[in-house]
């Protein structure tokens, strides 16, 4: 078990405020997933006379897993290489990408909850059980980050395109997509199935297991 002192804990959080500053003097890239959000549900309520429960829930992940992509790609990429190995100087590789996962699971979130927002206002609010929805929605958004954070580690250290990024990262998010919507629509009410403690376990299974991976392999990434 990893456990670090209440030093290496305020240089995690700086490395999180650093991210947080850079996401704030970039406004441009924040702004335009806010509108790629908006205008992606704009069209949806506008093509669509009726949105059914189904179709929300789809529509829903599918929006999220692709703005989570775009928004994620860049968190190495925009740092570049000589940056990287200005921070291999001052700081443990784990520190670094347990920051950049703490970063990018909160950016998520934020996103889901502006896209539930959005979709909720311009279409309708499906959502019977919010509790067995947030939970998984927290979960899901856990994984997407950690598996997004760490396949951009690759991308940007190994100076991949965005391209290889999206080859390498959907195949490996598929498992937790599919779980999300899952229990997205138990928490809809349109499926009621009673494995939803089994979803949940091998949810937080394939988080635990993206996790512990990164955290393993990114160091012998930062020092290749």
């Amino acid at each position: 078990m990893v456990r670090f002192s209440s030093v290496e804990l305020k240089q995690i959080l700086y490395l999180i405020a650093k991210d947080f500053s850079i996401e704030l003097r970039q406004k441009h890239a924040a702004a335009g997933i806010v509108l790629f959000l908006f205008t992606t549900v704009f069209v949806i309520y506008k093509s669509f006379n009726q949105l059914t429960q189904e179709t929300w829930n789809v529509m829903y992940w599918i929006i999220f897993l692709f703005v989570c992509l775009n928004s994620i790609l860049k968190s190495f990429v925009q740092e570049g290489r000589d940056r990287a190995i200005y921070y291999y100087t001052l700081f443990d590789p784990i520190k670094v990408i347990l920051s950049k996962i703490i970063y990018n699971f909160l950016f998520s979130l934020v996103l889901a909850v502006l896209l539930f927002g959005l979709l909720s206002f311009f279409t309708l609010n499906p959502i019977k059980d919010f509790t067995l929805f947030g939970s998984g929605l927290v979960l899901a958004c856990f994984g997407i980050s950690t598996i997004f954070t760490f396949v951009a580690a690759i991308s940007g250290l190994g100076h991949n395109n965005a391209t290889l990024m999206a080859v390498m990262a959907l195949p490996i998010v598929l498992p937790v997509l599919l779980l999300a919507i899952k229990i997205s629509a138990q928490a809809i009410g349109i499926i009621l199935d009673s494995s939803v403690d089994v979803d949940f376990m091998y949810l937080i299974g394939i988080d635990m297991l993206m996790f512990g991976l990164a955290i393993l392999l990114f160091p012998i990434l930062w020092r290749a």
